[in-house]
């Protein structure tokens, strides 16, 4: 058994099956301090996104992870994706998902500022591109949202 300071736990509904204490799967299952955690879906995969500080020297540096749950809705879930995988400390993600494109927004200060990064999956979370940096400016940003619409995804922070 792996003792920690939070995991986090989910548990899903399949064909109408009630929820209980035997159908929760420890996500993270780590030494880390997990938290923050955000769910979104697509008709046949289940994205779960958290913050969490496994891989920081001394529980400081919390980076972003992110777990794909596949067949048929989260039925089984994939490796750990370490979306921000730096040495800034990564705060609270968001997600929005729409079909196989996948949107995650987080606070993140490599410079003691915090700024507002986003990265995209096109093909349900397998692959990531590039992080980019929405505020880029010179004042602190944080509380940030995502959501999407079709095509139009929309992100907004508190600079």
């Amino acid at each position: 058994m792996i003792l920690s300071y939070s995991n986090i736990f989910t548990s899903f509904s399949y064909s109408q099956t009630p929820i209980n204490e035997e159908s929760f799967y420890n996500m993270s299952n780590n030494e880390g301090d997990s938290v923050y955690p955000q769910i979104s879906s697509s008709p046949d995969n289940v994205y779960v996104v958290w913050q969490d500080n496994v891989f920081g020297e001394k529980k400081r540096n919390y980076d972003i992870l992110l777990k794909t749950g596949t067949n048929g809705g989260g039925q089984t879930f994939g490796d750990v994706t370490n979306l921000s995988n730096n040495s800034g400390f990564s705060e609270p993600p968001q997600i929005a998902v729409n079909g196989d494109n996948v949107y995650v927004v987080w606070a993140d200060n490599p410079t003691f500022n915090r700024e507002i990064l986003y990265m995209k999956s096109t093909d349900g979370g397998q692959t990531f591109g590039n992080v980019t940096n929405l505020s880029n400016n010179t004042q602190d940003s944080f509380n940030q949202e995502i959501a999407v619409d079709g095509d139009n995804v929309y992100v907004m922070a508190r600079p």
